[in-house]
């Protein structure tokens, strides 16, 4: 090892985003709850376009796309026939070596589950079966998007 101390990069501000990005590109959640303030940027952006007019396609009916609530957000909630269904999209270019999917892990699943029951609970929609699908796109350097739909991906975590 050599003698030299590790140095990280420096932080990059929103300012320095704003010189580099369109701002319309940028989403940010709103600022009422700042502490859930993030870039989406362009890729995922792009991957909740196509999930919704897959989703479509499919015959669900879309209810709500980027649902806000102070513990967390949930991209898309759309009803398939009489079941409420709450969907993850995750987007990755092609040269990334993880699958989008893995990265709902059960930290994930535990923020998607309360911010549903939130939605539940303030749409007072108890009476509905609810289920959690996650919708997995892979963004080629050149071609069609590859899309998996994982219906009924994972069960609400405990409270």
């Amino acid at each position: 090892m050599s003698g030299h101390a590790y140095a990280p990069e420096p932080m990059i501000g929103l300012a320095d985003y704003a010189t580099d990005h369109s701002r319309k590109s940028m989403r940010w959640i709103p600022k009422r709850f700042p502490f859930l303030a993030r870039w989406v940027g362009p890729l995922g952006d792009r991957g909740e376009k196509i999930a919704l007019d897959f989703l479509k396609q499919a015959g669900f009916r879309i209810i709500q796309t980027n649902y806000v609530c102070p513990i967390g957000e949930i991209d898309i909630i759309a009803a398939d026939g009489d079941v409420l269904v709450f969907v993850e999209v995750k987007t990755r270019r092609s040269d990334v070596e993880n699958d989008p999917e893995e990265s709902v892990n059960w930290h994930k699943r535990r923020k998607l589950t309360q911010v549903a029951r939130h939605f539940i609970a303030h749409k007072n929609a108890h009476n509905m079966t609810a289920r959690f699908d996650v919708v997995a796109i892979v963004m080629p350097e050149s071609g069609k998007p590859v899309i998996t739909h994982f219906v009924e991906a994972f069960a609400p975590t405990p409270r």
